[in-house]
């Protein structure tokens, strides 16, 4: 099934998942968001290579993507019309 979004819906689900993500307010946070999901590359990775990439361990990766997770969660539940996006 093809992704049945116009160009300008594609723009604005962009533009709202960039400002959702700054509600992480943390560098490594929001890289394993992007990379864990693919959205920096449409092409999603795993949690030991995010871990190389960032020189911390897998342990702590999936600590850090849980906690951003809970963020984001928090963040879409308490802002009414970003549901609207996701």
């Amino acid at each position: 099934m093809k992704n049945s979004f116009t160009a300008t819906e594609t723009s604005d689900r962009h533009i709202m998942s960039q400002r959702v993500l700054r509600v992480l307010r943390n560098q490594k946070m929001e890289y394993i968001i992007r990379h864990h999901y693919g959205m920096f590359d449409s092409k999603p990775r795993e949690f030991d290579q995010i871990a190389i990439d960032l020189k911390i361990s897998e342990t702590y990766v999936r600590q850090l993507h849980e906690k951003s997770l809970r963020k984001l969660r928090f963040y879409v539940r308490s802002v009414p019309y970003i549901q609207e996006y996701f």
